[in-house]
């Protein structure tokens, strides 16, 4: 006799706490320290992570007329969180023969790329592949964008865009989309990286200007990632608890709606 399929909530059960959070970067439920909580690479792959060209937001950084030049761009937008850490809370700089590796040049690369991912959470159109007459290959929305190499943009597009008509998750060659399930997912990527980046504390407000989201829909964001909310009034610092407690995830329970 066929075998009985087993009930929804013995399906639930068997999945990991990994495996319930789709949306999630991957987590240690675990770990001690907050980038342990959320491991860099959950959320940028290695091969993106060491093509990212962070030399030119150093520069940047130690100079006020750049940054300011900067904070007015329409396009290629710089988030004020970014902007703010290139201000005032970049690691020091070490010995040249030790900046390929040091805390100050991870924490450049993950705000470019925090950036880049804030760029294409504000794109709303279908991205249709690269014309035959891009020879070089690169995007044109990748370089309107500002977004480059090619390796940060394609880990993009796969990670947090949608295929159309069927295709492979990976397969580049046709129109993608950001879906509502893909922008819920590259949200959460986002506000991960950002508490990576402070160590896992942060600013609910701040965090929620990041993607233009309300209060309450950072929040809940924010919860979802482990977050400990403000309780003083006025107060709007958040911070992960450690080890991670994550909520309970509730079956058919829909993502923060976007206003």
């Amino acid at each position: 006799t066929a075998l009985e399929a087993p009930p929804a909530e013995d399906a639930a059960a068997a999945l990991s706490e990994q495996q319930k959070r789709p949306s999630h970067p991957r987590f240690d439920l675990a770990a001690s320290a907050a980038r342990d909580a959320y491991p860099r690479d959950g959320m940028v792959g290695d091969i993106a992570w060491g093509s990212l060209k962070w030399a030119s937001l150093d520069e940047a950084a130690r100079s006020e007329a750049q940054l300011s030049a900067m904070a007015g761009e329409e396009i290629r937008v710089w988030p004020p969180f970014v902007l703010r850490v290139l201000r005032s809370a970049l690691p020091k700089a070490g010995r040249v023969a030790e900046r390929q590796t040091s805390e100050r040049a991870d924490v450049l690369r993950g705000l470019l790329y925090l950036t880049y991912m804030v760029r294409l959470y504000g794109q709303s159109r279908a991205i249709p592949p690269p014309a035959a007459a891009d020879g070089d290959n690169h995007h044109p929305l990748a370089r309107k964008l500002g977004i480059e190499p090619m390796d940060a943009w394609r880990e993009l597009l796969v990670r947090f865009t949608a295929p159309q008509g069927g295709s492979s998750a990976d397969d580049l060659s046709v129109t993608r989309r950001l879906t509502s399930e893909s922008k819920h997912k590259l949200a959460m990527h986002a506000l991960a990286l950002a508490l990576w980046i402070g160590h896992g504390q942060g600013d609910t407000a701040e965090l929620a200007k990041l993607l233009s989201l309300t209060p309450k829909e950072a929040n809940l964001y924010l919860r979802q990632l482990g977050c400990a909310m403000p309780r003083t009034r006025g107060s709007t610092a958040c911070s992960l608890k450690l080890p991670l407690e994550l909520p309970r995830v509730e079956q058919g329970r829909a993502a923060p709606k976007k206003r």
